[in-house]
């Protein structure tokens, strides 16, 4: 629920030394605009209820007509308390979307939504057998299809699916939906990178063709820190994260356009796949083509020295409460943090693009202020949003976005309101 009135969370001014505008297709940055962020709507967890109650929050879904879908679940291995919940854009329950089960319109194991073309609302199961619920607006149940490559798409060979909320199911503006799969790390004598594949499909479930991601930038090996773990006796081999590594990204636009990029540099391409959105089986491959290249300086953001130590001081933990003894080859901590840290696409068509901060030490953990660069759908910079302290930026459309606070152990969804 909606508790007093809209709460003023802050306003950001943004300074550049580009002078934004366009260039041969190249974007500078420009100053942006000044943002005001209003907290409008909080959904529990002060309401009594079960209703009201979340776990853990996977997507959030907002609608044309106000309302919005949450999509939550615990931790529990069969899934049995994950559900799909309406409520109005005043915060109260609506009803709740579906059940646990195997029947039309129910679901195992729910971790991603997108709203189609027509209005209806896709739900991604990963139960067995994988499965995309289809629901009306108001949350009726309209069809299910079953999507397991295994059995329905034997061409495809092994389906690894990627989960995670909103990237685990889109639907572009031309009524595709696109189902991500196989991700899989590449390694050449010039670096490395990663790629990606999607299923495009009708959402009757007719079976379109296959996509590649489009081709990420490889990283050179020296630019990369590697920790090196030996396997005992045929057993598992156990790796430990490396903050601060750079990395290749991507991103689906609505426009099924793919954003790709590094996280080492800000640049960032705009590809135009040039799909065929009725192919046939002899349609020959397409190339994709570059229509826009998004730049901003960055400064340089640096690791504290009382980080680095931090860091290896959790990995000498690890390493003992593993049992690892010297197995393990410890690098040195990065000093400095590639620019970029994310970026994904709103489901309007813009660009966010997460930017390096420095960290600071709260409860024992060092922390990363959320700041977002924000490009409108022609490539323009449009400013930087500062997102309050324990908020996860889950949707953005128009200037309204959805998200989920952390408050003292539970999930809340709620929605803010940016003026420019």
């Amino acid at each position: 629920m909606l508790f007093g009135s809209a709460i003023l969370l802050l306003a950001v001014a943004c300074t550049d030394s580009g002078n934004g505008g366009t260039n041969g297709g190249v974007f500078s940055s420009g100053a942006g605009r000044a943002a005001v962020l209003t907290k409008t709507l909080s959904i529990g967890p002060r309401t009594r209820g079960a209703e009201y109650q979340f776990d853990r929050i996977l997507d959030l879904l907002a609608m044309p007509d106000g309302t919005v879908w949450v999509l939550s679940a615990d931790l529990a291995i069969d899934g049995k308390n994950s559900r799909v919940r309406i409520f109005d854009s005043t915060g109260q329950f609506v009803r709740q979307v579906g059940a646990y089960g195997k029947g039309p319109g129910e679901y195992e194991k729910p971790y991603g939504m997108a709203r189609l073309a027509d209005g209806k609302v896709a739900v991604r199961d990963n139960g067995f057998p994988e499965r995309i619920l289809l629901y009306e607006s108001d949350g009726t149940s309209h069809a299910d299809m079953i999507t397991d490559g295994r059995t329905q798409w034997p061409k495809l060979g092994n389906f690894r699916w990627i989960p995670g909320g909103s990237e685990a199911i889109r639907s572009d503006t031309f009524g595709v939906v696109w189902l991500p799969f196989d991700p899989s790390e590449i390694h050449t004598d010039s670096g490395y990178t990663y790629s990606s594949r999607y299923v495009r499909v009708r959402p009757g479930g007719q079976f379109i063709d296959v996509v590649d991601s489009a081709e990420l930038p490889m990283i050179p090996e020296s630019r990369v820190t590697w920790t090196k773990v030996q396997s005992t006796g045929g057993g598992s081999v156990l790796g430990f994260s490396i903050p601060y590594q750079p990395h290749g990204d991507f991103a689906l636009s609505p426009g099924a356009q793919f954003a790709v990029g590094r996280t080492d540099k800000y640049q960032i391409d705009v590809m135009d796949m040039q799909l065929v959105q009725d192919p046939t089986e002899h349609a020959p491959p397409t190339t994709p083509r570059v229509i826009r290249v998004i730049k901003r300086s960055a400064p340089t953001v640096r690791v504290s020295q009382a980080e680095q130590d931090s860091i290896l001081a959790q990995w000498k933990r690890d390493e003992k409460r593993l049992r690892l003894d010297s197995l393990v080859t410890f690098p040195a901590p990065a000093k400095i943090k590639p620019p970029i840290v994310h970026f994904d696409y709103s489901d309007d068509g813009q660009l966010l693009v997460w930017v390096a901060q420095p960290s600071t030490l709260i409860e024992g953990k060092w922390v990363e202020s959320q700041v977002v660069d924000v490009f409108d759908q022609t490539g323009n910079f449009t400013g930087r949003l500062n997102l309050p302290p324990r908020f996860s930026l889950k949707r953005l459309k128009g200037n309204t976005m959805w998200g989920v606070s952390t408050d003292k152990g539970s999930e809340v969804p709620e929605r803010i309101t940016i003026r420019w």
